[in-house]
């Protein structure tokens, strides 16, 4: 309770707006730095795409890849398509992959994200007899968050 206090006082602060322009920018750089990217597709669509970016990755099963952003620092969250029937029968995916910058994240951060995005892509998976692993991604001295659900580039001590 206390944190969620805190939190409401920190947003208030800054300013709700400031953050929905950070937020809905960072998204965007992200969205352009993924688009281009060989077996990337951007799933967000809509007149006002919000600051949750989505995407799938050609080559690969959803957790293998989760794992290896993990691996790299970065927190995501998947989503498949029982959990949006029409949205993803209408994309026609299984899966995706949820980012969400936050309004205190940087751009170095979200390109970082963007980078590791495109290193494993280029990377595909694996296929072995009796499973599909990611290969062995680099590892990093720097942590960047990424929350599940609400989503975030941050770098973490």
């Amino acid at each position: 309770m206390l944190g969620s206090a805190a939190a409401t006082r920190y947003a208030r602060k800054v300013g709700l707006k400031a953050i929905e322009q950070r937020t809905l920018a960072l998204a965007a750089r992200l969205r352009d730095r993924l688009r281009p990217l060989p077996g990337v597709r951007v799933l967000d669509r809509g007149p006002r795409l919000a600051a949750l970016v989505t995407f799938d990755v050609e080559g690969w099963q959803p957790q293998p890849f989760k794992e290896a952003m993990d691996a790299r620092g970065i927190n995501s969250a998947l989503s498949f398509r029982e959990f949006a029937q029409f949205d993803f029968a209408d994309k026609d995916v299984e899966w995706c992959l949820r980012l969400s910058p936050h309004y205190y994240n940087t751009e170095e951060e979200v390109d970082h994200v963007a980078d590791a995005v495109a290193d494993l892509a280029g990377r595909g998976v694996t296929m072995t007899a009796t499973k599909t692993r990611a290969t062995e991604p680099r590892r990093s001295n720097a942590r960047h968050h990424l929350s599940g659900r609400a989503g975030a580039v941050r770098e973490r001590p």
